[in-house]
């Protein structure tokens, strides 16, 4: 990873990529798995991550451009194509493996805007950063419930 000089908007955009293409990721594993907790628990995961990408792009909407436009030197943000093709297991998955996929992703998530928090001067994209990081823990924090409860049934 090298350092970059991202705006906000850059960053964000980012976020977003990265969850309409775990979407897409579960989406695909759902269909090559033959266990049902597994096709359920993905199937729901696929569609968080589309809420997810939306909610974060209605945030990016909502804001001033300026805040937009704010410049950070960041080293954590990676192309959104390279962290899922380094999260995605091959071939089937299983409950456990499911589970570590979502971590790796939320995990990366909440890294990427805990870092942008470290860089950002201003108050208004701080505040901003930390609604959409309160989010990304909600999500993980709702994600490990979800798939605890898979697979205890």
């Amino acid at each position: 990873m090298n350092t970059t000089f991202k705006t906000l908007e850059n960053l964000l955009h980012n976020a977003i990529d990265i969850h309409h293409r775990a979407g897409l990721l579960y989406r695909s594993l759902a269909t090559s798995t033959t266990d049902e907790r597994c096709h359920m628990l993905l199937d729901e995961m696929a569609g968080k991550e589309d809420q997810m990408a939306t909610l974060i792009k209605e945030f990016a909407e909502r804001a001033q451009p300026r805040i937009l436009n704010t410049y950070l030197q960041y080293t954590l943000e990676e192309n959104p194509e390279d962290v899922i093709a380094a999260a995605a297991p091959e071939g089937a998955v299983t409950i456990t493996e499911i589970g570590e996929l979502g971590q790796k992703l939320h995990s990366y998530q909440i890294g990427l805007m805990e870092g942008a928090l470290r860089e950002v001067a201003s108050g208004e994209a701080c505040e901003l950063l930390q609604d959409i990081l309160q989010l990304e823990k909600a999500e993980g924090r709702a994600f490990t419930r979800r798939a605890d409860s898979v697979y205890g049934m």
